[in-house]
């Protein structure tokens, strides 16, 4: 018994205990994940005798180009108190959402009543468990998916996120090459409009011209319910970033400031020196565009 005490406590100070702890709450989540997955798709479509008529009030969708400082905003941002976050819930979204072929943009003609009733009734349902007042979720190709999410929540806010693009696309390039993803179109990325266009291209074309697409894509659809937020003024003052947002979707400012990062590292000078002058040069052709309506330089 002393020597298995003895082994409990050299991990502790070792940090080891913490590490198995830490394997055992994840791997609780992604079993709960799952059972809510299950419950989505065969009960969602039900819950609306419990809901009694309720809906998700002004739901907030984190919309962006893959690589672009999503993640690190939404874990933020998923700490506020009034909040319940799920993302990326890709198959809650997407029952077809393994299929290599599929398309990615969806509009509101393709929310069916079986959608409309699953997924709203899933995402209220966990709202209202988590014992929050608003959802938030971030899901990479529900950047694609403006319409058919207003379709399914009207009153939705849209905080897009947008970085200068030598980061993602070199992010995109490099990670698109990984064993998990190399089989994959686009490397298991967002799959722009028209990419069965651009999918025999080099990585840096098809990746540069993502980046457009996508920026483009939501640039078209952007009104009074989008909020735009860069990566760069992210990492230069996060709590001023994280403010701005709050205060746009009707969330308590200043939530947690003090804990917010303040130093958060721009990557994007990293990324000039992974790609060669002919690479960049090429890049910006392509994306100049788009690139500059965010007041973008070439880097």
């Amino acid at each position: 018994m002393s020597s298995s005490v003895g082994r409990l406590i050299e991990l502790y100070q070792d940090g080891g205990l913490e590490s198995i702890f830490d394997g055992i709450r994840r791997f609780f989540h992604w079993r709960k994940l799952r059972v809510l997955r299950f419950f989505s798709m065969h009960c969602g479509p039900h819950l609306g005798i419990w809901l009694k008529g309720e809906s998700l009030t002004e739901p907030i969708f984190i919309v962006g180009c893959p690589r672009s400082g999503t993640s690190i905003f939404t874990r933020n941002l998923a700490s506020h108190p009034d909040v319940a976050e799920w993302s990326e819930a890709g198959r809650i979204w997407d029952p077809n959402y393994s299929d290599p072929t599929a398309d990615h943009v969806f509009t509101s003609s393709d929310v069916t009543e079986q959608d409309r009733d699953r997924i709203r009734n899933t995402f209220l349902t966990y709202t209202k468990l988590r014992g929050k007042a608003r959802f938030v979720n971030k899901h990479p190709r529900n950047t694609l998916r403006i319409e058919y999410i207003r379709e399914l929540f009207p009153d939705a806010y849209f905080i897009h996120m947008v970085r200068h693009p030598i980061g993602p696309v070199d992010s995109m390039m490099r990670r698109s090459k990984q064993d998990d993803r190399v089989s994959h179109p686009y490397g298991r990325f967002v799959k722009p409009p028209g990419w069965r266009e651009d999918i025999h291209k080099d990585g840096l074309s098809q990746f540069a011209l993502s980046w457009k697409k996508i920026n483009e894509f939501l640039l078209d659809h952007h009104d009074e319910r989008f909020y735009t937020v860069t990566y760069e003024a992210l990492c230069e003052n996060s709590v001023n970033a994280f403010n701005g947002v709050c205060e746009f979707v009707g969330l308590d400012p200043g939530f947690r400031a003090e804990n917010l990062p303040r130093d958060m590292t721009n990557h994007n000078q990293r990324s000039t020196k992974n790609l060669s002058l002919e690479e960049r040069d090429r890049l910006w052709s392509i994306v100049e565009p788009v690139a500059t309506e965010f007041d973008y330089e070439k880097m």
